[in-house]
């Protein structure tokens, strides 16, 4: 495996967009256009926000993982960046670290907060008020557990609370909130413990209730296909989801190119989740983050076995629909698992992640994004279409042993 090791927290040469050199991230953030919403972190155009990234190496992770959960929270004294579980593939943790977010974006070292009551991977993680909130995933088997913490203002937490339960054990599924509600959806269900895992179609909703917790899940009606190792995203009053497995983690198990959303309604249900954009190709297991009216849609693993670095943006519209992909640079490097990669203030967060079969790092990495000089070398990837499956023709398998595509931790 190849490790990069952090080193000082300053742009590196890198891996810029076709647009044109990146500007220096530090330089490029005042307002360039009086009154434009996208500003300072990008240009206003017909197709959205237009940006470019260059990259920072950020602190290091006390150890190399995947499957955690990252978030970030800001309290009265700053913002902090929290890395809580996962696994090295010999230990499923229950660490919980915390690095402050200076306000040029950097990070402090990585320090220990409160532990998890127990290891666990694969789950999801929101930030709702001054509470987080960890929810399903896998340790000795999958999780239905939710659990939550107060976040202090100084960023450490408080002990941690036992919320209601799913329905049903989930891993790999994805989470997220809007104002007033959480939302599980999709993820691996847990039958016999016997490779391969099957994907659900299930959606689940919970209240924030006045005292900060949560209320009961609810089931709501289904995708309109399973989705696991997806990704997802609350923005504007929609709910997005892009790319995953639509059936199992087994060898052949198609990947989604497709982006679904779903309108939330006052009371924060969401109607039917339909086909409302197209990924230029399969990916799982990757982050997406929204921003200024643009997803973004950062690394992943792809059909071809590729660890991938990529990032990948388009506009997300008011009635829901996601415009065409464009290309950003790619991450220094190439990983999956990375389930949260959150954005604050102009900057994203990738942390940990795998580079290979079950071969894990600990590099964080900091995007920082800043108006792009033109528009006039921009590639469209792809135009929406329909839903529509066929099987994978990938016929090889990744770990060598015949039994799954995807790593998953035990």
């Amino acid at each position: 495996m190849r490790r990069l090791v952090a080193g000082p927290i300053l742009p590196i040469q890198l891996l810029c967009l076709a647009l044109g050199a990146c500007a220096d991230p530090s330089s490029a953030t005042p307002d360039l256009v009086s009154g434009d919403s996208c500003a300072p972190y990008g240009t206003s155009t017909a197709a959205g926000c237009l940006s470019q990234v260059s990259y920072a190496t950020g602190t290091a992770l006390p150890h190399p993982r995947d499957h955690h959960g990252t978030a970030i929270a800001v309290t009265a004294q700053g913002a902090f960046l929290y890395v809580g579980g996962g696994t090295d593939y010999a230990s499923t943790f229950k660490d919980m670290q915390v690095a402050a977010i200076a306000a040029d974006g950097n990070l402090s070292p990585f320090s220990a907060v409160t532990e998890l009551p127990h290891g666990r991977a694969g789950h999801g993680v929101v930030v709702h008020g001054d509470r987080m909130f960890l929810v399903g995933g896998r340790s000795n088997g999958f999780l239905k557990t939710a659990i939550s913490t107060v976040i202090h203002a100084d960023g450490s937490l408080g002990a941690w609370d036992t919320e209601p339960p799913l329905p049903a054990a989930r891993f790999h599924l994805a989470v997220v909130a809007s104002d007033t509600h959480a939302y599980a959806i999709g993820g691996m269900q847990s039958d016999s413990g016997e490779l391969p895992y099957l994907a659900t179609s299930d959606v689940f909703m919970a209240a924030f209730l006045p005292d900060g917790h949560l209320g009961p899940w609810q089931s709501l009606p289904p995708l309109p296909e399973p989705r696991s190792h997806h990704a997802a995203v609350v923005h504007e009053g929609h709910i997005y989801l892009v790319g995953g497995l639509v059936r199992d983690n087994a060898n052949g198990s198609p990947m989604a190119t497709d982006v679904l959303s779903a309108t939330l309604s006052p009371d924060g249900t969401p109607g039917a989740f339909t086909v409302t954009g197209q990924l230029p190709a399969p990916v799982s297991a990757m982050a997406t983050f929204a921003a200024q009216g643009v997803l973004y849609v950062v690394g992943g693993l792809d059909e071809s076995d590729e660890y991938v670095g990529r990032v990948r943006r388009a506009q997300l519209l008011a009635d829901g629909q996601v415009g065409a992909f464009s290309d950003l640079a790619e991450l220094p490097e190439g990983r999956s698992h990375v389930h949260q990669t959150p954005y604050h203030h102009g900057r994203f967060y990738s942390t940990g992640g795998s580079t290979s079969y079950q071969g894990v790092t600990d590099a964080t990495f900091i995007g920082s994004l800043a108006p792009a000089p033109s528009l006039a070398h921009m590639t469209v990837l792809h135009t929406t279409r329909p839903l529509s499956r066929a099987p994978s023709q990938h016929a090889g398998a990744r770990c060598g042993c015949g039994k799954s595509r995807i790593s998953i931790p035990r």
